[in-house]
């Protein structure tokens, strides 16, 4: 058995104390917070790639259950539904205070 999350940290070479990460279900991905504003998806392959959307810092991360797309949340009261293919915002879902937690169920349908 090969541990894949043990070959993207290795490919990753980034310094991951206190960071954030999320690896993701089904595709060779991880997606982390990296810097104030930003998310990052790295993949297995050593490719990155910046999300880049949120005023203020971005407080999590979590992958839908196929991998296809991931979820970014934080402190400017956005949470953000991206594309992991092209990185490509694809749902912006405002509100009023900033958004501590957010989740995706287990179906992949709601946040």
């Amino acid at each position: 058995t090969v541990d894949v999350g043990l070959e993207i940290r290795r490919r990753l070479s980034v310094d991951l104390i206190g960071a954030v990460l999320e690896l993701a279900p089904v595709r060779y991905q991880v997606a982390g917070i990296e810097g104030a504003n930003t998310a990052t998806l790295w993949s297995s392959s050593g490719s990155s790639r910046v999300l880049r959307g949120h005023t203020d810092e971005v407080l999590g991360v979590e992958f839908f259950p196929l991998g296809d797309r991931v979820l970014t949340w934080g402190a400017d009261g956005l949470a953000m539904i991206w594309d992991t293919a092209a990185g490509e915002l694809l749902h912006e879902l405002r509100h009023k205070w900033l958004v501590g937690v957010a989740r995706v169920l287990p179906s992949g349908e709601h946040v």
